[in-house]
């Protein structure tokens, strides 16, 4: 009797925020729909999946081309009785806690690995697997099976390696820690491909990873491309009416009545000049703001339900309130950004990612011009009142932005992922 062959597939887990999806989105795409691979998409933190309502359109696409959608509450719900009796024999601490986690709800990933790898190699053969940076997988996924690994980007980030000792932060410490978070992915296979957004990252990564053990390839920022954008407008809301896009950053970051205090000083402009307005939370940081909309009830203030890139194609301007890639999004739509942000506000999560230049504390973005900086409420009321009310100095300011992150990216061509795996 002829054995049926499994048909190959790309396995891509996803084990951080929607932010890590959408980088990595454009690569899950084109495997489907440029090669015959099956694509199978894994949620190792049950909480992602919850947050899908908050990104309908990376959603919408990430279903249309999965194949199969795994997380633990589906394999839980699939094989329960297996597994129940699996983990009674094998460990009677992972026993307790599948019994516990409906009561208590709490995201048990840690144990699941090789349960999802066992349900997919029933049915398929692993040829690929993606999985973020920061990741480090059980041995099992790629000794067992032969399989080819790949570390995809989380964010669109900049790294800052050429400014290294300028960080506001003891680079020594940095760089100490820095190499401890990435000293496990020494366990990875030889030859294991790590993918970057550009030039500067992939040297950050060679100064951190381990040695000998990864292929660093530069693909580019696939979700800044003229295709990706075409796909997002697809998506886009039909409005009447264009509104302000405020992209929030982490609120134990920026300090919670910092960040609470610059909302309602942007929704004072707002409300003034009659505009309304979209925030989008960092998908690690949501927070009630029911008390602060209902000031302002004669402008239409809502969350955003879709990616940055997705929002701003309908925005008239963009804010910041962190150190962010987001604003390439929105610059790639065609949108001028403000970045209404504390420099060195004390909490070490800030400070190690900003840079003393030129006797001056300031972050990557601001330095190479691709946001306008707004430093206290005065000049927001000026800066956001001018840009709202003049098409002229709209104008003027997205196209210095263009212009300075067109020079930024020349260098840092788009790579197909196609051609990176064959």
């Amino acid at each position: 009797m002829l054995i049926k062959k499994k048909p190959e597939c790309a396995v891509f887990i996803f084990s951080d925020t929607w932010g890590e999806i959408d980088t990595v989105l454009p690569l899950l795409f084109d495997i489907k729909k440029k090669t015959k691979l099956k694509v199978i998409s894994i949620f190792t933190d049950t909480q992602t999946l919850k947050q899908k309502d908050r990104f309908i359109d990376l959603f919408k696409i990430l279903k249309n081309c999965t194949d199969e959608i795994f997380d633990f509450k589906f394999i839980l719900r699939k094989n329960f009785i297996r597994l129940f009796l699996n983990l009674f024999f094998f460990d009677i601490k992972n026993f307790y806690k599948i019994i516990l986690f409906p009561i208590l709800k709490r995201n048990i990933s840690p144990i699941n690995q090789k349960f999802y790898l066992n349900e997919i190699k029933k049915k398929y053969k692993i040829k690929y697997i993606f999985v973020g940076h920061t990741k480090v997988l059980i041995k099992n996924w790629f000794f067992e099976n032969n399989s080819k690994v790949l570390l995809f980007p989380q964010a669109l980030t900049l790294r800052g390696v050429n400014f290294s000792k300028k960080r506001n932060f003891d680079y020594k410490i940095y760089d100490r820690e820095r190499h401890q978070k990435y000293y496990n992915h020494r366990n990875y296979p030889k030859n294991s491909i790590f993918l970057t957004i550009d030039k500067n990252e992939s040297k950050y990564f060679r100064k951190y990873l381990p040695n000998k053990i990864f292929n660093i390839i530069n693909i580019g920022y696939q979700r800044l491309s003229n295709n990706w954008k075409k796909i997002k407008i697809e998506y886009k809301e039909k409005l009447k009416e264009k509104h302000i896009l405020i992209i929030l950053g982490k609120e134990w970051y920026l300090g919670s009545e910092n960040l609470r205090k610059k909302l309602i000083e942007i929704f004072n402009v707002a409300y003034k000049l009659n505009v309304n307005v979209k925030y989008k939370f960092h998908p690690r940081s949501t927070f009630d703001l029911s008390k602060e909309k209902k000031k302002f009830h004669k402008i239409k203030i809502e969350e955003a339900k879709n990616s940055i890139l997705t929002e701003a194609l309908n925005a008239l301007v963009a804010i910041t309130t962190s150190k962010t890639g987001s604003c390439f999004d929105c610059i790639s739509a065609n949108v001028p950004v403000l970045d209404y942000y504390s420099v060195n506000n004390g909490l070490k999560e800030n400070t190690q990612d900003e840079f003393k230049i030129k006797g001056k504390i300031t972050t990557l973005y601001r330095y190479y011009n691709f946001v306008l900086p707004i430093n206290n409420s005065k000049e927001l009321n000026f800066k956001l009142t001018k840009i709202l009310m003049s098409h002229k100095f709209r104008k003027k300011i997205l196209k210095k932005q263009k212009k300075n992150l067109k020079s930024y990216l020349k260098t840092n061509e788009i790579k197909k992922i196609i051609d990176v795996i064959n």
